[in-house]
């Protein structure tokens, strides 16, 4: 037998025998003899299991501590919306772990709660879009107007200071001379 697996079968056979509670630590290490487990790696394992050592009167006793006690039930979850311990069929926790979570009572009331604040805030997302793209079609609107008052005014402008110089047909007839280019009369 492998020295590794001896230790671990040793473990086995001690915590066996101090199940029913304390025992005097003669009757063990007589018990390891006839075993063939050694003195020495009794104590080793003695310490590995945490066991306990006690005097009562003349003898020695080793006994198996306690459980531990789990800071939180292994087996219950906390339900935060009743306050209550409740079971799980399938625990999702490691030892001394603790959840919060709805209990079954609570669990479908929970998630259409939850459903109902994502259609909420999809909802508020979608209005908020629909804002913005209100807004920026009122700007473009609004820029656009701007710019067609802009070019009208240049026009305006223009038309005026065309008229101020006496030429409000801007293309007036043309007179013409025997082999001369046609002139305006501006440039007279």
């Amino acid at each position: 037998m492998a020295p590794r697996t001896k230790m671990i079968t040793m473990r086995e056979w001690l915590r066996d025998r101090l199940a029913d509670g304390a025992v005097p630590a003669i009757e063990i290490f007589n018990d390891g003899a006839e075993h063939g487990y050694p003195v020495r790696t009794l104590r080793k394992v003695k310490k590995e299991l945490g066991v306990e050592v006690f005097r009562a009167g003349n003898h020695w006793y080793w006994e198996l501590p306690p459980p531990p006690e789990p800071k939180y039930p292994t087996t219950q979850e906390w339900c935060r919306y009743c306050g209550t311990f409740y079971r799980r069929a399938q625990p999702k926790l490691h030892l001394g772990e603790r959840t919060e979570g709805p209990c079954p009572e609570h669990e479908q009331e929970v998630r259409e709660l939850n459903e109902a604040a994502q259609r909420r805030k999809r909802k508020a997302i979608e209005d908020h879009r629909k804002r913005v793209r209100e807004w920026e079609e009122q700007q473009t609107a609004a820029l656009n107007h701007a710019d067609a008052a802009r070019q009208e005014s240049e026009a305006e402008k223009r038309d005026r200071r065309m008229r101020q110089l006496g030429l409000d047909n801007p293309v007036p007839e043309a007179r013409t001379v025997a082999g001369a280019p046609s002139r305006f009369p501006w440039e007279d």
